[in-house]
């Protein structure tokens, strides 16, 4: 009987030792959760503040220069050089967009 509860207080030792050392895993994964919310935050406001009204004033230009194209096309009187140049606007806003 003694025998049986020395391993048996031997078997606790060695769980009260595993607990601990979940409980430090526990607090090391709570702190990398609080660091990974606040990378998430700073993400979403950057995306919200700067990504997204940058995207539409993009496409918003984008537009407005292909109705002037559009328009100068229909110009008769439009010279090659505003149509081209028209053109080229169009393209380097289509390379920021990609």
């Amino acid at each position: 009987m003694n025998e049986d509860t020395r391993i048996i207080l031997e078997e606790l030792k060695g769980m009260r030792n595993d607990i601990s050392e979940l409980k430090t895993d526990v607090s090391e994964l709570k702190s990398d959760v609080a660091v990974l919310k606040n990378d998430m935050t700073t993400v979403k406001l950057k995306i919200e503040n700067e990504i997204q009204p940058a995207i539409r004033v993009i496409g918003e230009n984008h537009l407005s220069l292909h109705e002037k194209i559009d328009y100068l096309m229909a110009d008769k009187k439009a010279t090659q050089f505003q149509i081209d140049l028209l053109k080229v606007r169009v393209s380097n806003l289509e390379a920021k967009i990609v």
